[in-house]
């Protein structure tokens, strides 16, 4: 049994046993002047034994059934619960909320603060239709909404129901005055991208339309937008949806617009594109993008850009670029070199993440429009580049 559980246990039950010996000192109208020493009952001794024979589980049924769930105690029931479910041992947790719960007696306030730590156990054990059901009591009873309604948006989002995540958000925005506005537009936009994979094209796009209503700068919307009309082939609605977000700095949207251009066989329009995104998004990522899409430009303007980035941010994928295209042009007695140092810049890229959470610092390989650690929504961007404006794929 681990340290901390079992000093819990003994913390517990040494209050049991003072409270115990409190209550059976209590003196009466009835009881002599002088006290007599009280003994602990038997379970209680016995409970101890579970304790220090590490059967926990044991000692917490024995425990809970010796309590008696009043005033005095019930804050014990709570505490004791709640610092077993941070410790990762719902089952007691749960035990000891479900005891509270079953007591006929017990206080309003007190049976409602139980059902709430329930339901977050269920959560935490992730048995979410139960959690679901009782934080849906708890906001039909009107307590405890703001901690229910997050927790259910937290349930939607992690079982994929957006639908039931937009109106959650909407009454807690109603209820709390939160603005939830980018969570909501963020909803639409998986609706839409469900409906985009179905080919449901009117369906995607009404659902775009709605999530714009709720956040105008959604740029999310207008990417996936310009994807329903690439798909169709309405490649200049495509990339009117493109123009109004071509200063926000994500990698799709950008390769959308190049391809488009190269579809349209429009060399100069892709060469204004690339223009426009190193003078608005002068990192080192933009630049690279933008070699990759323009086989046009030159070897010796590619390591002029290259140098001058590198002067103002040094980068581990520029530096390989770099050396790549150095390698090209490289003398014999110093080519052998710079390949070894390409191959060492190589691996230690391999290991350097792209993205990362303006919020909670989370590093990541590849986007998200929502955090995976903080679940934060648009809040990661290229590795370095969080001065600029967020943007998720």
């Amino acid at each position: 049994m681990h340290g901390v559980s079992l000093l819990l246990l003994l913390l517990a039950a040494g209050y049991l046993g003072w409270y115990l010996a409190k209550r059976g000192a209590k003196p009466t109208r009835f009881s002599p002047k002088k006290k007599t020493p009280r003994r602990l009952p038997k379970d209680y001794i016995k409970g101890l034994n579970f304790l220090f024979n590490e059967e926990p589980d044991k000692a917490v049924d024995l425990f809970i059934k010796m309590l008696e769930v009043d005033s005095d105690t019930v804050e014990t029931h709570l505490t004791l619960g709640a610092l077993f479910r941070r410790r990762g041992q719902v089952d007691r947790a749960i035990r000891i909320h479900q005891n509270l719960i079953a007591r006929p007696k017990l206080e309003t306030a007190y049976r409602l603060e139980a059902l709430l730590a329930l339901a977050q156990d269920y959560q935490s054990a992730g048995v979410l239709d139960r959690a679901e059901k009782l934080f849906l009591e708890l906001i039909d009873l009107g307590q405890h909404l703001n901690i229910s309604l997050k927790s259910l948006l937290s349930i939607y989002e992690q079982e994929k129901e957006w639908g039931k995540a937009i109106d959650t958000a909407k009454l807690l925005m109603n209820k709390s005055k939160v603005d939830m506005s980018v969570r909501i537009a963020q909803y639409h936009c998986e609706l839409a991208e469900i409906a985009l994979h179905k080919k449901a094209f009117d369906t995607a796009e009404r659902q775009c339309r709605l999530a714009l209503q709720h956040n105008l700068q959604c740029a999310r919307a207008q990417l996936t937008l310009a994807n329903i009309y690439f798909t169709q082939g309405a490649l200049d609605g495509a990339l009117k949806a493109l123009e109004i977000i071509k200063h926000v700095n994500n990698e799709e949207a950008f390769k959308l617009r190049a391809t488009i251009y190269t579809q349209k066989q429009d060399q100069a329009a892709l060469t204004r594109a690339i223009q426009d995104m190193l003078e608005h998004h002068p990192k080192m990522h933009a630049a690279l993008e933008a070699f990759s899409q323009d086989k046009d430009i030159d070897t010796e303007s590619k390591i002029k850009t290259l140098r001058e980035l590198l002067r103002e941010t040094p980068s581990l994928s520029g530096l390989n670029e770099l050396i790549g295209l150095q390698l090209q042009t490289a003398k014999a007695e110093v080519k052998e070199d710079l390949m070894i140092l390409h191959g060492l810049a190589q691996r230690l890229q391999a290991e350097q993440p792209d993205y990362q959470c303006s919020e909670c610092g989370f590093y990541s390989k590849q986007a998200y429009w929502q955090c995976p650690s903080c679940k934060n929504w648009e809040t990661l961007s290229p590795a370095g580049s969080n001065n600029d404006k967020k943007t998720q794929q």
